[in-house]
């Protein structure tokens, strides 16, 4: 191994395969716009690539933005990451840690889990009355599956990245010491923040 190929090596180990989506044309991120809406087209710049603005992702197929996300056809003359015109740029970024992620859960998530999925929740041990700690392991959970590249983008538009977690949810009761795998779903928000789409959407035997 050369010696450029050991630095380039240490490199890619300290940033561990994370990237940050940036345009330095645009500050504006999907932040700007109200989610019912999504983000527009401004200043020369599309609505999906403002949706990426600045969000944080594992530098890997189906785990980032790619051209087959990207179906725009801007400028068919210029070349661009995403598409043909396009202004994003990928940055490594250090590997975040579950104190750097922010998670949004708008009113009503909770208690449509516990409405839609509440028989699944108690065969993993858990009742009604388990209703604020099943949310904190959610959200543990949830964090330990982003910055472990335990997702998967399912689309990209408007609205931002909606992406698939899988979790491992813990049984309680007599249900104690099992492990339960599971699917969440978020838009993956600029600078570490997710929004939940649905805490839990149902289970899954493998990845």
């Amino acid at each position: 191994m050369s010696i450029l190929d050991d630095v380039q090596s240490k490199v890619k180990s300290y940033f561990n395969k994370w990237i940050q989506v940036v345009d330095f044309e645009n500050e504006v991120t999907i932040e700007y716009f109200p989610y019912s809406e999504g983000a527009k087209d401004i200043k020369g710049h599309c609505g999906q690539c403002i949706a990426v603005n600045r969000c944080w992702f594992v530098d890997d197929n189906d785990k980032k933005p790619s051209k087959n996300n990207m179906k725009i056809v801007k400028v068919p003359l210029l070349p661009g990451l995403y598409h043909p015109g396009c202004h994003c740029m990928e940055f490594p970024i250090i590997k975040p840690s579950k104190i750097d992620i922010t998670l949004i859960i708008p009113m009503g998530k909770l208690d449509w889990l516990f409405k839609d999925k509440i028989g699944l929740l108690n065969a993993w041990g858990y009742s009604e009355n388990d209703r604020d700690e099943v949310l904190e392991i959610i959200k543990e959970k949830s964090k330990e599956a982003y910055i472990s590249g335990n997702y998967r983008i399912r689309k990209i538009n408007r609205h931002g990245a909606n992406a698939t977690f899988y979790l491992e949810m813990p049984g309680k009761n007599e249900k104690a010491g099992r492990i339960y795998k599971c699917l969440s779903s978020y838009m993956i928000f600029p600078n570490g923040k997710l929004k939940s789409n649905t805490l839990i959407g149902g289970a899954y035997e493998n990845l």
